[in-house]
């Protein structure tokens, strides 16, 4: 968590979705632009929409508050912001395979679990090591296990298996080495996030093409009132 910068600026993130069965796109290639910032331990998440053309100018914002997860959505078809209230913010991002209440969840299960190092396996490279997060059973976590593999070079982590109560995977994440990019003092992003969902059986590739790290983040990023009227220089 220390190699995490507090706040991130991701310009021309490209993602596109499809049915786990076919390659047949589920939706629109989406691009947008991002705002991430760690306020104090609560993440905020602010995105504007690029493309295609009949999304463009639509905005969300996540924000994990002391009373709990706020997502809203701007349309700039009717100008107006709406809060996405209870299991809404469980539905897809731009119809992905990730939704705002995933990284909720897996805050919260990892907040409420020990970590353990499990090894390696025979084929596993040298700078790979495997982690198990499993949280104490009475936290009530939302995921019953996430295994983990880290590439400890980099400190990154490469591949996430998350699995629910019963032992069933329901993401697989995974973040290819070759594509993981470094930046200042060492820190590395990934360039490609592959994101799979095994509830909703869609599968997602996100395309990082830039990302900065912003000083400062202007206020408005983050507020209700004005999150989707730009993202600052």
């Amino acid at each position: 968590m220390d190699n995490v910068p507090p706040a991130l600026r991701v310009l021309d993130v490209v993602i596109t979705t499809h049915d786990m069965h076919s390659d047949a796109q589920t939706s629109d290639r989406v691009a947008f632009d991002a705002h991430l910032q760690d306020r104090n331990g609560l993440l905020a998440v602010s995105a504007i929409v690029n493309a295609p053309d009949d999304l463009e100018g639509a905005a969300y914002l996540f924000r994990q508050t002391a009373e709990g997860p706020e997502v809203y959505y701007y349309s700039p078809e009717l100008d107006r912001v709406r809060r996405i209230e209870g299991g809404s913010g469980a539905g897809g991002i731009f119809g992905s395979a990730l939704s705002f209440s995933d990284f909720e969840d897996v805050e919260r299960t990892l907040r409420s679990s020990s970590i353990t190092l499990r090894g390696v396996k025979a084929d596993d490279p040298p700078f790979i090591r495997r982690f198990v997060v499993l949280p104490s059973p009475a936290a009530e976590a939302p995921f019953g296990r996430i295994n983990m593999k880290v590439d400890t070079e980099r400190c990154f982590i490469v591949e996430a298996e998350i699995m629910n109560d019963h032992g069933e995977r329901i993401r697989h994440i995974r973040a290819p080495r070759e594509a993981l990019r470094n930046m200042q003092d060492d820190f590395w992003y990934p360039g490609r996030i592959l994101v799979e969902n095994f509830e909703t059986q869609r599968v997602t590739e996100a395309h990082i093409r830039d990302l900065r790290l912003p000083g400062t983040v202007p206020e408005q990023v983050f507020d209700p009132e004005a999150f989707y009227r730009g993202m600052g220089e």
